[in-house]
């Protein structure tokens, strides 16, 4: 289920899927290191309901964004984008955030069990935007001749396999229905 493609030498922005709680957001801070991109934006509307209950309420999108800036990466070059509650809206807010700030090659970072869903829903949005995406998976991954024995990796590969037949019947297939 992992892809990830060929990144460019230089990005405009790098952008974060919320969630997988601290790799992504240190992936990108290394990517920014390593001067892929200027700019990193996280998305994420939904508010982390254990942060909530001890009194520090933040969306997905300033939980990454705290994280990447505890890596080192300064708050300036920072977009948090407090909207999307899904794969697909996080793609779309990605999408508007790009075609406001000219952005049109950008680099996505994600879980590689994410990584299918993830790009499919990042090329439909970035391509009516007129950008392109190259992702990036990184983080644990859910591997190995018997990862079917552990309860965590089989609750979270057959989850986004529902997920991934959800979304080409609600998005993927729609979307290429539309493009001919």
């Amino acid at each position: 289920m992992t892809v990830s493609d060929p990144l460019p030498a230089r990005a405009d922005a790098i952008y974060v899927f919320p969630g997988e709680i601290p790799s992504r957001p240190l992936c990108a801070a290394e990517l920014w290191r390593r001067g892929v991109a200027p700019r990193i934006v996280f998305t994420g509307g939904s508010l982390d309901r254990s942060l909530a209950a001890v009194g520090q309420p933040m969306t997905d999108a300033e939980v990454g964004a705290r994280i990447a800036r505890a890596a080192g990466v300064p708050e300036a070059v920072e977009f948090i984008v407090p909207e999307g509650t899904s794969t697909w809206e996080d793609a779309r807010a990605l999408a508007d955030w790009a075609e406001a700030h000219e952005a049109h090659e950008i680099v996505a970072v994600t879980s590689p069990l994410h990584s299918r869903r993830a790009r499919r829903s990042l090329r439909i949005a970035l391509g009516a935007a007129g950008a392109r995406v190259a992702l990036l998976a990184c983080g644990p991954r859910t591997s190995g001749p018997a990862w079917w024995w552990d309860e965590h990796s089989l609750i979270a590969v057959f989850v986004e396999a529902a997920k991934t037949i959800l979304y080409e019947l609600r998005y993927f297939l729609p979307a290429r229905l539309r493009a001919n």
